[in-house]
């Protein structure tokens, strides 16, 4: 009889966990439809659907969406970490007023929510534990934890904000997984593609590129340190330390990566589509990163530093309209499952076929990249330093590129409409 209420206790919790597992798979599924109604638009063209009803569709999985992350907050699990990601990263549809906005959780606090949550979750693996966890389980913790510090680099990158899994000015100096990023890319990265006569193909390219990315992310990380340096009024030699610390990392970039990403971009039409979408991406983010490195120095009065990196400031202004005029020109098709799935594209019928840019992932790197150029033409052409004939060619690229960003997204309808500052 004694055993009855603790038989009963159980029950209960074990209830109340699976009913909270369901909510949490109900709040994912939510919100990975708000993240995925952006791109309905590219569908609709094999579906004609009316402009209105995909904004209705867009608006709608993003309240529901929101609602959700109410529950989401309160519930720690890996699961949640993704639906708070996602939602941050899904853009506020359009309609949605400023009152609205406010009246609810931002992307911001989901994002910081997010880190939150995966600190916890790793406090919490007792080392009692250690014994019992499989290789499988510590690798994908890993992966997740590096999803993590890419996020946390990015956001503070673009909103001006304290890193929250790493510390600031000597981050990518000492912590662990910087270090490690650090020796991946002058040691196993550098011998791996060190011989020359290495076959060029599309995995390889993607080997490449994934690695660039990952170099990407370490010059982000310093360049976020540097601005925090800037920004927190640091002493002269605090912010020296965090640029000499960017400037190890920006060497790395062009004696071992750049050599390979040249090589790739010079074969890059007879590449996939998978490897054309990647190193637009990259390159995307790359340039936005070093243009925004350099408002930073504009901002803080720093042309002594500035003018340091002038020529990387020039090559990455330069380059960054060739490389959206090749999201713009290169399509990326995606099939419907056939038999073969969509490995096998002969297997199935097209979904959908549009521009790099209008399929990228993250637009919203896309459209800082076009608002930053955008500022900087408008300064090159008042001081004339260009021609307007160049100035027109130059600005109709930009133009186009906000023309292909999700129509559904505020933000970009407000960039349409000139309402966006960089």
């Amino acid at each position: 009889m004694s055993s009855t209420p603790g038989r009963q206790n159980a029950a209960l919790v074990s209830d109340r966990e699976s009913r909270g597992e369901n909510q949490i798979d109900q709040s994912l599924k939510c919100t990975i439809r708000a993240f995925t109604t952006h791109w309905l638009s590219l569908v609709s063209q094999y579906r004609h659907l009316p402009i209105a009803e995909l904004q209705d569709i867009s608006r709608d999985s993003w309240r529901a969406a929101r609602r959700n992350m109410l529950r989401t907050i309160n519930r720690i699990s890996y699961k949640s970490i993704l639906s708070l990601y996602l939602f941050a990263q899904t853009p506020i549809p359009v309609g949605i007023s400023a009152d609205e906005e406010l009246d609810g959780l931002s992307a911001q606090v989901c994002m910081q929510t997010a880190l939150y949550q995966l600190q916890r979750l790793r406090e919490q693996r007792a080392p009692s534990d250690s014994a019992s966890l499989t290789a499988q389980y510590v690798d994908l913790e890993s992966r997740v934890y590096w999803a993590a510090m890419t996020w946390d680099t990015s956001i503070s990158l673009t909103s001006g904000t304290r890193t929250s899994l790493s510390s600031g000015l000597k981050g990518p100096c000492a912590e662990p997984t910087w270090r490690l990023v650090k020796a991946f890319l002058i040691g196993s990265f550098a011998s791996r593609w060190q011989d020359s006569d290495f076959e060029l193909t599309s995995d390889t390219a993607y080997e490449i590129i994934a690695a660039a990315r990952i170099a990407k992310t370490y010059i982000w990380k310093n360049i976020t340190s540097l601005k925090e340096a800037l920004r927190e009024g640091v002493s002269d030699a605090g912010v020296l330390f965090a640029w000499e610390a960017l400037v190890g990392a920006m060497e790395i970039y062009s004696t071992i990566v750049r050599p390979l990403i040249d090589r790739c971009e010079r074969k890059m039409l007879f590449f996939d589509q998978r490897v054309r979408l990647n190193w637009y991406c990259f390159q995307v983010q790359y340039h936005l990163g070093i243009l925004m490195l350099a408002d930073a120095l504009e901002v803080a009065g720093r042309e002594d530093l500035r003018k340091k990196m002038e020529k990387a400031e020039q090559d990455a202004e330069h380059e960054a309209c060739v490389v959206l005029k090749f999201g713009l020109e290169n399509k990326y098709t995606v099939y419907e499952s056939g038999v073969g799935g969509n490995n096998n594209p002969e297997r199935g019928q097209p979904l959908l076929n549009a521009s790099l840019v209008a399929i990228d992932p993250h637009p919203q790197y896309a459209l800082d990249l076009v608002l930053l150029m955008r500022k900087r033409l408008d300064r090159r052409v008042r001081d004339e330093k260009i021609t307007r004939e160049i100035y027109a060619s130059l600005d109709s690229i930009l133009r186009e590129v906000v023309e292909q960003l999700p129509r559904s997204s505020k933000v970009v309808q407000d960039a349409r409409n000139g309402e966006c500052a960089a």
